[in-house]
């Protein structure tokens, strides 16, 4: 009945076409800002961002609806020509039933053998996520504390940081977690302190809501869909994106 999109790619452009032959309703889903990830094709510069937008206006411009996680991604479309369409921002959600306080911190901590107080980076290790900057604050926060630095997720930039701990001196306060997933994950975010958040090209990140669910504060970036997900003093703080 509804053939809902959430790629512009070959795709998404079959799907699109597929929709108006068949005379079915069509949605689109905008789930970030594709110029964050034009220097994976070595084209992040202009003319290339620019007519990277457009086309991807012109092409959620075929749908019935068109909905994004955030208003940030939203108001970048509308910019570069999404026009005439009904839109709608349709917040991530996750699953309260999983992501939930375990109130056993100190245990949590011991199982994984976490010692102090643990700031953690979490979600899909890639270059675009600005990590090299969390490094970065983390190498400062540890000159004047004891903490520990856990990182949790995986991805293509995983080598680069665990080199970058190595060249900042911080490997033995750093712990590589991997993927996790159930309740293995929901035991080692709540095992953490606080979560910080440097990407610049996020959305609406469920890591976020996932770290909030289960209690742990998050500080992060004024920047993409961060400020929409943080609750700026209440469930974290959001702050300058280079402060």
């Amino acid at each position: 009945d509804v053939i809902h999109v959430h790629s512009f790619g070959t795709i998404g452009l079959m799907s699109r076409y597929a929709a108006r032959k068949l005379g079915r309703g069509s949605v689109g889903t905008i789930h970030g800002s594709p110029v964050d990830y034009l220097h994976y094709f070595y084209l992040d510069a202009e003319p290339f961002r620019t007519l990277v937008l457009k086309f991807v206006a012109w092409f959620f411009n075929g749908f019935d609806v068109v909905t994004a996680p955030a208003s940030q991604p939203m108001d970048l479309m509308l910019r570069s020509g999404l026009r005439h369409v009904k839109t709608s921002i349709v917040s991530n959600a996750v699953d309260g039933k999983v992501f939930r306080h375990v109130d056993q911190k100190p245990d949590l901590k011991e199982r994984i053998g976490l010692t102090h107080r643990t700031v953690l980076l979490f979600g899909r290790l890639a270059k675009e996520k600005n990590l090299d900057f969390a490094l970065k604050i983390f190498a400062d926060v540890h000159t004047r504390t004891n903490a520990q630095l856990l990182i949790l997720g995986d991805g293509p930039y995983r080598d680069e940081l665990e080199a970058r701990v190595r060249t900042l001196g911080i490997a033995s306060h750093t712990f590589f977690m991997g993927r996790l997933s159930g309740d293995e994950l929901v035991s080692t975010i709540n095992a953490c302190d606080v979560m910080l958040m440097t990407s610049l090209s996020e959305a609406k990140p469920m890591t976020i809501l996932q770290a909030n669910l289960c209690g742990v504060p998050v500080v992060g970036a004024r920047a993409g869909g961060i400020p929409e997900s943080v609750n700026d003093g209440v469930t974290g703080f959001v702050v300058e994106p280079q402060d």
